[in-house]
């Protein structure tokens, strides 16, 4: 069998080839940083993805502690609760003991 005249092609660097060296050189270069900085990014936005996946948590709990208690406040009992806590009041019949200051 005849062989067939097919063309070849190589890549030779050559010595006059120096600046083709350099751009080669200063492309992986560029492209490391580069890849240094994205995996960065990354990194910043999990952490950042992580805590807010942790508040979205705490706020839904909160809303879930919210909806108790506005369905509560329609009771007597949440509504006597919120008459103590927010607005000092207490019940007709309930002794209150009040310190007293300055006694010795």
């Amino acid at each position: 069998m005849a062989e067939q005249n097919i063309p070849r092609f190589r890549f030779v660097l050559h010595r006059g080839s120096l600046k083709l060296k350099f751009i080669i050189l200063v492309t992986v270069v560029v492209a490391t940083l580069t890849l240094f900085v994205l995996q960065k990014g990354i990194v910043l936005s999990r952490n950042q993805l992580a805590d807010l996946r942790s508040r979205a948590i705490a706020l839904e709990q909160e809303n879930a502690d919210l909806k108790n208690s506005i369905s509560n406040v329609d009771t007597a009992e949440g509504i006597d609760e919120i008459a103590r806590r927010e607005l000092g009041l207490v019940s007709p019949n309930t002794v209150v003991f009040r310190p007293v200051s300055g006694s010795n």
